[in-house]
């Protein structure tokens, strides 16, 4: 899309091109092989964990480790407070397949994906099964 249409205000263009060179044209062609080559690359969201945690499953672990749960949360919301959700196959054990589906996706430690993983199916269906939930 470069040249195509006007850039917007808030996009700092010259910086961005300066990235990739100073002359504007090789810059150019240096942004366009950039995004072309991370079209291909795994996406970024792959690696979101509850949803606060962007990172390998060793980052996250490291991370809850700074994290005490004997702090004072009185500060924080109750809706934004959460108890770490137990592993995925404690969910899959249910003895319905939707409610371990729904009580997965509710603890909002775990993608839809990560869910469909678990349980065998597409994203999508899991998808159909959080959404008939929420409409009943």
């Amino acid at each position: 899309m470069i040249g195509k249409s006007s850039c917007p205000e808030w996009l700092q263009m010259d910086w961005v091109l300066g990235q990739f060179g100073t002359q504007r044209k090789l810059a150019m062609a240096g942004y366009v092989e950039f995004v072309r080559a991370g079209l291909v690359l795994p996406s970024i969201w792959d690696n979101l964990h509850g949803q606060i945690y962007l990172g390998s499953d060793a980052f996250v672990k490291k991370m809850q480790q700074h994290v005490s749960s004997d702090k004072n949360l009185s500060e924080v919301p109750r809706a934004q407070r959460r108890a770490k959700a137990k592993p995925l196959s404690h969910y899959s054990s249910f003895s319905g397949r939707n409610e371990g589906i729904v009580a997965a996706y509710q603890t909002g430690a775990y993608t839809m994906k990560q869910i469909a993983d678990e349980f065998g199916l597409h994203y999508a269906t899991v998808s159909r099964v959080v959404k008939k939930a929420e409409e009943n």
